[in-house]
């Protein structure tokens, strides 16, 4: 836990002053807005709260710069998870990586994991191919489902219709996905291209019909 800081009101409200003039801006001075809430605040990286000892809280200073607590609580826990563990030369221009993929990062490290290892799983997350990346936040809703599907007590009052179009849903993609593994094995990817050059809308289009 971190020590109680001593800080003065001019202090607070400089640093809340000048946070809300990054707000408007937060997608490239959220790292900026953090480090001057943890100047003035205290924060506690293991509980999603404050302790009573502390003069500013964090839920405070999100109130005064118009910012949802939850929202500037895992700004900070970000930060400390994956960006302070980041070599310089990537901090520097941290303004080039996408935020989702910090997010993704985070998931998967502890406050203790190795600086060495959260580069490595950094540099494999952007290292993947946008459109998988795409697919993997699909999938991610997907998962949400089955975690319901799996809960009676989170399905009782879902209507019997909505349960039905879910289940046609999920058919039809998975229909559509084998025949998508089917034209893989049946034609090489520069098949698939050429076709699609000249617009040939037999076997290859014939998934968009079923």
């Amino acid at each position: 836990m971190s020590e109680k800081k001593k800080v003065t009101r001019k202090q607070w409200e400089d640093n809340v002053r000048k946070a809300k003039s990054l707000v408007n801006n937060y997608d490239r001075t959220r790292w900026i807005i953090v480090d001057l809430a943890l100047e003035v605040c205290h924060y506690n990286m293991n509980v999603r709260g404050e302790s009573n000892e502390s003069l500013y809280t964090i839920a405070e200073f999100s109130k005064e710069i118009c910012i949802e607590k939850k929202t500037l609580y895992d700004w900070i826990r970000t930060k400390k998870l994956v960006f302070d563990k980041l070599p310089k030369t990537i901090k520097d221009n941290i303004k080039k990586y996408n935020y989702q993929d910090i997010l993704d990062v985070a998931a998967k490290v502890e406050i203790d994991t190795p600086k060495k290892e959260v580069y490595s799983l950094f540099q494999a997350q952007i290292g993947i191919d946008p459109v998988s990346k795409k697919f993997i936040k699909y999938q991610k809703t997907l998962v949400s489902i089955l975690y319901n599907a799996k809960n009676p007590m989170l399905l009782k009052d879902i209507p019997a219709q909505n349960i039905h179009d879910c289940i046609n849903l999920c058919q039809t993609i998975v229909n559509l996905l084998n025949k998508e593994l089917e034209l893989r094995n049946r034609f090489s990817e520069q098949d698939r291209i050429n076709a699609r050059r000249l617009g040939i809308k037999d076997e290859l289009a014939e998934r968009l019909n079923k």
